[in-house]
């Protein structure tokens, strides 16, 4: 495997991928459906999975510098990342970043969005405590379940 930091492809055997994420990605997805998925493409049965999605409510606020914004940033993926629900699933869960927040597709169990929805608004609450308006974190969280 060899990435460059000049936006080269990752490259994995004989395939090519635009990031080290597309590639971690794909070996879940192959971890689920077979290494050969790239040749016969995924299974042809419907699969149910249970989604979390997340984003940072007025990240892109003109008055937030940018080392703020990343600071947040670090900030949820920490708390997402130390919940126990995000812990105990670490091979049945799919997550991609969406740059103020993060998708993250439950590969198993259906209570696992709401789960870790109510661990994140515990680690928020404690988080946001005492913080004056303008340095306190909102975010929108949406949950769903379906092919």
């Amino acid at each position: 495997m060899w990435k460059s930091n000049y936006g080269q492809p990752v490259l994995d055997s004989e395939l090519s991928f635009d990031s080290q994420a597309c590639l971690e990605t794909y070996k879940k997805l192959a971890g689920i459906y077979g290494s050969n998925i790239s040749e016969i493409g995924l299974a042809s049965e419907v699969v149910n999975v249970n989604f979390f999605f997340i984003d940072i409510v007025s990240l892109s606020d003109p008055s937030l510098s940018v080392k703020k914004q990343i600071e947040r940033i670090g900030n949820l993926n920490k708390m997402i990342g130390s919940c126990e629900t995000y812990v105990k699933t670490p091979k049945d869960k799919i997550s991609v970043p969406t740059g103020d927040g993060m998708a993250i597709g439950f590969l198993f169990n259906p209570q696992s969005p709401f789960q870790l929805s109510l661990e994140l608004h515990r680690k928020l609450k404690v988080y946001n405590s005492g913080k004056p308006d303008r340095e306190i974190m909102g975010v929108r969280i949406g949950l769903s379940s379906g092919p």
